[in-house]
């Protein structure tokens, strides 16, 4: 048999996961060494442009609580606050996406040069623009929707120990991560 670690009910050695709650179950030594588990991630996005997005994820044994504050220079322009179960993540992505105010500004800046008739400056706001238009963002998909949030770097090991955290309690939500250079 095993036990809940949340809500100590025992269920069948099939189940992983408790039907009543969600805790994760596991064997009676295993409950022993489970320990109720704190973590806290934070990604600041900035761009030169304004824009600047902190995300925080507070991380209580299988739970999320996931804040976003988005600022445009020093105005706060939105503040979203998520709260879900890790075993209501379906999947778990890491994505480069294309950052549309930097393609705007790229795309400005070209026809201001070539307006200007300056082909030379043109192609070095295009060539420009082709290396930092796209940023990193991390998905989390779940049962209400999916919160994506701005991972400014390239590589984070705060990243994969986010993914990590989510794998123990949700393997099946972080199988198909994986993290590009």
């Amino acid at each position: 048999m095993k036990q809940c670690i949340q809500c100590n009910k025992a269920f069948d050695d099939e189940s992983q996961f408790c039907p009543l709650c969600g805790g994760t179950l596991a064997e009676g030594a295993e409950i022993a060494a489970v320990q109720p588990q704190h973590k806290e991630f934070t990604y600041l996005y900035e761009k030169t442009s304004g824009i600047r997005v902190l995300s925080e994820i507070i991380a209580d044994d299988d739970r999320l609580k996931i804040s976003q504050t988005n600022r445009l220079f020093f105005f706060k322009t939105s503040r979203k606050q998520y709260e879900l179960r890790i075993q209501d993540i379906s999947e778990i992505k890491i994505k480069k996406t294309v950052n549309f105010v930097s393609l705007f500004y790229t795309i400005s800046g070209i026809l201001f040069c070539l307006l200007a008739g300056s082909l030379l400056w043109g192609l070095g706001a295009l060539i420009l623009g082709c290396f930092f238009l796209k940023d990193k963002y991390i998905y989390i998909y779940h049962n209400g929707g999916n919160i994506k949030i701005r991972n400014l770097t390239t590589y984070s090991q705060q990243t994969e120990e986010f993914v990590d955290y989510v794998r123990q309690y949700n393997p099946q939500a972080v199988q198909n991560v994986v993290f590009e250079s």
